[in-house]
């Protein structure tokens, strides 16, 4: 998706439709007139691992023309679906990253761009064009906010219904699940209806709420993760040391590959190489594990997987499907 539109030393507007994203120029912000463009970027075209849900990272956007140099500052507002522990004190890292086009990010932390957060959007003040994410700190935030819609035929004979829902996630226990009733839902209207995703033992993920329209009886409905064991679908948990281990062993020279596909910068690449220059395989193994590290609860099966395939080790990926199939 993406907005463009010229601008002027009179400043201007750019705003893509029903996304939230925002380009505010002030008068005088530039000299003369420019074709501006703001691109949301996709996952796909990043050459990294999806966004976990897990993640704080908002969306990558690239400001054309790259590298445009502003008089005056100008405003980006980005959305976001956080809840912070304090919203005052709630801090955010701006990276951006001006690498040449058809390469991979280059992503540096600018710790001096002014930002400020509102209730479900950042705002952040540029005086260059580039590529630009927002990253928020897992320590600032306290929940995510999903819109669910669903759809489905009221029941006449059956009390439960299941809901299938893009995300699930691995939140730390919390009791017995919330029970949280929707009084009365007329059927053209929308409600924002708070509810709290839970991890059980079998890993499973589930919520209940109830719903009713009109004077039709409540039906509760069990928002979960189903998997089917035919299908190979892989369980959503941290990846062991012992399959980190046997895949350090497995690797040939595509481990750096592999390591691009996982996020891992060649910064820390090359500090690994440093200090593990003995042989190969604990640099692959300690790779592996640094991953791990920085991704936390998403350093899952199913990425794992996902970069295997994409590093054409599909053998690998293979032992990792089954490897999580088994593990769930």
């Amino acid at each position: 998706m993406k907005i463009t539109s010229s601008i002027s030393g009179k400043g201007g507007l750019l705003q893509i439709p029903n996304t939230g994203i925002k380009l505010v120029f002030p008068p005088n912000a530039v000299t003369e007139e420019h074709n501006i463009q703001v691109k949301i970027i996709p996952p796909s075209l990043l050459n990294e691992p999806a966004t976990s849900f897990s993640s704080n990272s908002s969306v990558v956007l690239e400001l054309l023309p790259n590298g445009l140099q502003l008089k005056r500052e100008v405003s980006l507002t980005l959305p976001h679906c956080l809840t912070f522990i304090n919203e005052e004190k709630a801090k955010a890292k701006i990276y951006v990253s001006h690498h040449e086009e058809g390469q991979r990010p280059r992503w540096e932390e600018r710790p001096l761009s002014p930002y400020i957060f509102h209730r479900s959007k950042c705002t952040v003040r540029l005086l260059a064009f580039c590529w630009l994410k927002v990253i928020i700190d897992d320590t600032e935030v306290e929940a995510k906010n999903l819109v669910v819609f669903a759809a489905k035929t009221m029941l006449r004979n059956k009390q439960t219904a299941k809901v299938e829902v893009g995300y699930y996630e691995d939140i730390p226990e919390r009791g017995e699940p919330n029970e949280i009733p929707w009084r009365s839902i007329a059927v053209s209207e929308e409600r924002l209806v708070p509810f709290v995703l839970q991890r059980r033992q079998n890993m499973d993920s589930f919520c209940n709420f109830l719903a009713q329209q009109g004077n039709y009886n409540p039906i509760k409905f069990e928002i979960e993760l189903e998997v089917d064991q035919s299908t190979g679908e892989i369980a959503d948990s941290t990846v062991p040391d012992c399959i980190l281990e046997y895949l350090a062993k497995k690797l040939c020279s595509e481990w750096q590959r592999l390591a691009m596909y996982l996020n891992i910068s060649d910064g820390d690449l090359d500090n690994l190489k440093e200090d593990n220059r003995r042989c190969h395989q604990d640099v692959k193994f300690f790779m592996l594990r640094l991953w791990r590290k920085k991704n936390g609860t998403g350093a899952t099966y199913r990425v794992l997987a996902t970069a295997l395939d994409k590093a054409d080790r599909r053998d690998l990926q293979q032992y990792v499907m089954r490897q999580g199939n088994n593990n769930y």
